[in-house]
């Protein structure tokens, strides 16, 4: 494998443990995967832990290092055109410097379903020390931060669909504990399901939005923010 190319810093950002966040969302991604996934930037590839094996028929995760299926950039996938019904790429876009090359690349490999998720920059956390501390929240290692806006002009680029944004349970500033309220606004982590603009008659019938099988389309994202 080789990773002399474009940030090489972003990609060797390897993620060695999870935390209850992490399980969290591992637990609320796994709902809208089905058929066969790809993991991108999977770290221990614990999200496999949680998908539901009556809908999922393959799994591979996807990272520089670790003991995992398979070592590559995310820039430069090494899989056929079309060949993922579910790709999933949470908690890496922000850490990037080329994030519409990485989502363009995982365009490519994905036959149905990108599950992408990245930290909400309008958080209850972040407004919180914003207003109240005066300062941000912030990670050395993520380069970009991005709102909804954000996340719709790239895939407006690369005429990608935001089947929608999935509401998560927000978490208490104070004490750290999620709160039964789900938002789509809030909450520490945004996770939007995507789908190519494209169809095939070969796909096969994937769970709806809310995480059932087979479904009508729901509203664009557009339309509910």
């Amino acid at each position: 494998m080789r990773l002399n190319r474009y940030d090489l810093h972003s990609l060797t950002q390897y993620q060695s443990w999870n935390s209850e966040d992490d399980i969290y969302r591992f637990n609320v991604i796994s709902k809208y995967c089905f058929g066969s996934v790809l993991d991108v930037g999977c770290g221990l590839a614990n999200l496999k832990n949680y998908i539901d094996k009556r809908k999922v028929h393959k799994y591979v995760g996807l990272d520089v290092y670790g003991d995992i299926d398979v070592h590559a950039s995310t820039y430069d996938l090494p899989f056929k055109d079309g060949i993922f019904d579910t790709v999933v790429m949470s908690e890496v876009l922000e850490h990037l410097e080329y994030p519409v090359k990485a989502l363009s690349e995982i365009k490519r490999v994905c036959n149905s379903r990108i599950i992408l998720s990245v930290p909400n920059p309008y958080s209850i956390q972040q407004l919180y020390t914003i207003f109240v501390h005066k300062y941000s929240i912030e990670c050395e290692n993520h380069i970009t931060a991005f709102s909804d806006g954000e996340i719709k002009a790239i895939c407006n680029r690369l005429e990608l669909i935001i089947e929608r944004k999935v509401p998560l349970k927000v978490r208490d500033p104070f004490f750290g504990k999620r709160l039964p309220l789900e938002t789509t606004l809030y909450s520490d982590v945004s996770v939007y399901l995507i789908e190519k603009n494209e169809s095939s008659s070969e796909k096969p019938s994937k769970p709806s939005a809310d995480g059932t099988a087979g479904g009508h389309r729901l509203d664009r994202l557009s339309r509910s923010i």
